[in-house]
């Protein structure tokens, strides 16, 4: 409900819906220049470490963290080259919050805050994505078995989730 008493107007569909006007909190960008300089930091180990990895490197691992699959060492670059899209494309899109798809309804006195919750979920899932990216270059250049900190980290990201969707519906009403 508006102040008024009339329910409260609701924004037009993203390509109508206000801007962003609030300004991005310290952990937020903090957590953006993170996962940046982890994901590139992992790419530029990995491409540095190339040329002593076997030709012959695990490329899956059953929920134990044992190899179960190898590849090709040349899959470690289409690796880090999607773990790089994933992550500099949400830090981008993080910033552009009012083109999301949000659980609820957006209206013009709920857009700033369900737009700053919007902000946080995808720096948060870029940071988790980055922590993976590095776990998957320590594990590629010397063979430490980090399958359960991986496995921590996708359960992470579904926690991320949960706790943005819910907080993004909170700041809605």
């Amino acid at each position: 409900m508006s102040t008024s008493g009339s329910p409260a107007e609701p924004a037009a569909k993203p390509a109508g819906r206000p801007r962003k006007s609030y300004r991005t909190d310290a952990v937020t960008i903090w957590l953006r220049r993170g996962s940046i300089a982890l994901t590139v930091g992992s790419a530029l180990a990995v491409v540095s470490g190339y040329a002593s990895l076997p030709d012959e490197i695990p490329i899956h691992f059953n929920l134990a963290g044992t190899a179960d699959g190898w590849g090709s060492k040349s899959n470690v670059f289409l690796l880090i080259g999607i773990f790089v899209v994933i992550v500099s494309g949400s830090v981008w899109l993080s910033s552009k919050p009012h083109l999301f798809n949000y659980p609820t309804e957006i209206t013009v006195e709920s857009a700033q805050a369900v737009y700053r919750e919007g902000e946080r979920i995808m720096v948060w899932l870029a940071f988790v994505v980055s922590l993976i990216a590095v776990s998957f270059a320590l594990s590629t250049l010397f063979e430490i078995d980090l399958g359960f900190f991986t496995l921590f980290m996708a359960a992470a990201a579904l926690g991320v989730t949960g706790v943005g969707v819910v907080r993004i519906i909170n700041a809605s009403h």
